[in-house]
């Protein structure tokens, strides 16, 4: 019995031995390791310290500068270069806008496993330019909110002319032949010279101001309250050039034209910390020449009568005038002022 029981355990070991589950595979063949390791590392801007994609990584062996791998960035900044053989290497990142950087020295030995370069920061190239000078205009007619500023020195036409000359192709203001100014189509409007009532009315105060001494215009078509603007059809300041600069300073103005025109101005300001005071002069020669044809026609039924005339018309003008004003500062807000102007 012993015997038989020995067999039939000798043949379930047999059994087992040929069963999958626990039989006693020999292990598979080993790969064989990788003797061409790899070069990793991440690329970074040096000034906020982003990732930096698409980046340009070129390995070049030292022996001889050849290119041997090249690779990009991912949008993490990292790169890796596989199966790289043994030998002697630099590396060189590139990207547009970036000062190229070089990483020398890079020995790859058989087996090493790979080669972490840590973070590479880029900084941005920068560019050598000569003086740039910017240069900006003012438009003709600025549009606010409640007024049209015209800029008198984009008026090039009326250069030599007064108030009236730089008004003539402003919207909302009609100038007639004969100098009368209407705002709006009305006569009745007021003219305010640095914000400060005049003491003249309408056109005659405008034909006083050379054109040459006004910094702008401001033409105030619908005034608030503090205008007291009750039956005008708007407000006509006239903002007057000035030099805030301490000492002494001047301006002189030449002006000449086709058909008898010319003229000329002056300006010598005095401005120290506890008073400042002013004095020009201008004198304006302007000659308009033109043909007219008048036709005059008479209905009388069932006869009509046409007279017809043509001719030539010749307006000219001449004006003078000196100014001069004194300004005494007695605070912060309050400002005494005198100005007198003959002409």
């Amino acid at each position: 019995m012993r015997l038989g029981h020995l067999s039939i355990l000798l043949s379930i070991l047999i059994a087992l031995s040929n069963f999958p589950g626990f039989a006693q595979q020999a292990a598979p063949p080993a790969i064989p390791p990788n003797d061409n390791p790899a070069i990793s590392g991440r690329i970074l801007d040096a000034e906020n310290g982003k990732t930096i994609e698409y980046a340009n990584v070129v390995l070049h062996s030292s022996r001889d500068s050849s290119m041997v791998q090249g690779t990009i960035s991912d949008p993490r900044g990292r790169f890796v270069l596989r199966d790289i053989p043994p030998g002697e290497y630099y590396l060189v990142i590139h990207f547009i806008g970036y000062e190229d950087v070089t990483r020398n020295n890079i020995s790859v030995r058989h087996n090493g496993g790979m080669i972490d370069l840590g973070d590479i920061r880029l900084h941005l190239t920068p560019i050598q330019m000569e003086e740039v000078e910017v240069a900006a205009d003012r438009a003709p007619v600025v549009y606010q909110i409640d007024k049209k500023v015209i800029n008198v020195d984009r008026q090039l036409t009326a250069a030599s002319g007064t108030a009236i000359d730089v008004l003539q192709n402003v919207p909302s203001v009609t100038v007639d032949l004969d100098g009368n100014v209407q705002l709006r189509g009305s006569g009745s409007f007021t003219v305010l010279i640095d914000g400060r009532p005049s003491t003249l009315e309408g056109s005659e105060a405008l034909e006083q101001i050379p054109s040459s001494a006004i910094e702008n215009i401001e033409i105030i078509t619908n005034p608030s309250a503090r205008y007291n603007p009750e039956g005008m059809a708007g407000i006509i300041n006239v903002v007057m050039k000035k030099n805030g600069r301490l000492g002494n300073s001047g301006v002189v103005n030449l002006t000449g034209g086709l058909d008898d025109k010319y003229g000329g101005d002056f300006l010598y300001t005095l401005r120290q910390p506890a008073f400042s005071l002013h004095f020009g002069a201008d004198y304006n020669h302007r000659f308009f020449g033109g043909i007219e044809r008048e036709e005059n026609r008479f209905f009388n039924p069932p006869a009509a009568t046409i007279v017809t005339s043509d001719g030539i018309s010749n307006r000219q003008g001449e004006r003078w005038s000196v100014r001069g004003g004194f300004e005494l500062p007695l605070s912060v807000r309050d400002l005494f002022t005198v100005s007198l102007r003959y002409g």
